[in-house]
């Protein structure tokens, strides 16, 4: 699991900020993406 990373793909901005606050903040790495 090295350099595994999440995509997280929201169009609301507000929520794709809050569910990669809660990722990061459980020490999974993010990437994000809007649609």
């Amino acid at each position: 699991m090295a350099d595994e990373k999440i995509l997280i793909v929201e169009d609301e901005e507000d929520v794709l900020e809050l569910i990669r606050y809660n990722l990061d903040k459980n020490g999974y790495r993010t990437e994000t993406a809007m649609t």
